[in-house]
């Protein structure tokens, strides 16, 4: 990955380690204390490389989804852990697996970007799903929170212009 695509998705990937810092009492949750900035910093990760590879970023798409992708995750973990201000979903879900759903948010924005790597991002999604163990009473609402949240966030950037083409 170039500097460029560094630079270009590193705020966006902050603003999610601040978050995902903060989720849950990591003193009493392994999984937590183990995925908290991996999950982002791989999802991050993917999603440039696979923008670098289809355009380089000149068109800012790969950017962007990273961007959403990040807010996604935010607003995931912040449901099951509220510290923070949503950026678009406000519901509080304490029941679901933070992993499971800021997992499942981050490959929702990113199929719905980059449909043709589905395949890619279903391996990224096993993984992190993977990674919760034994206990998986709250995976499904975690996977329900996931897709709801990345929904929101999509809608929320329908027709934002980024696309369109400067005079």
């Amino acid at each position: 990955m170039s500097k460029q695509s560094c630079r270009a998705s590193g705020c966006a990937l902050a603003a999610t380690l601040i978050t995902l810092a903060g989720c849950g009492d990591s003193a009493n949750d392994p999984v937590i204390e183990r995925t908290r900035a991996d999950m982002a910093v791989a999802w991050n990760e993917r999603v440039i490389a696979i923008a670098d590879a289809e355009d380089h970023l000149l068109t800012l798409k790969g950017v962007r989804t990273a961007a959403m992708m990040h807010a996604a995750m935010h607003d995931a973990l912040n449901a099951v852990h509220r510290r923070y201000q949503p950026y678009v979903y406000a519901t509080d879900t304490p029941r679901a697996n933070p992993v499971a759903a800021a997992a499942q948010a981050a490959y929702e924005v990113a199929v719905s970007q980059y449909p043709g790597k589905r395949a890619d991002f279903d391996a990224e999604l096993q993984l992190w799903l993977a990674s919760i163990g034994a206990d998986r009473r709250d995976l499904d609402p975690g996977i329900a929170l996931g897709r709801d949240v990345a929904m929101a966030v999509l809608r929320q950037r329908d027709g934002d212009g980024w696309d369109t083409v400067a005079e």
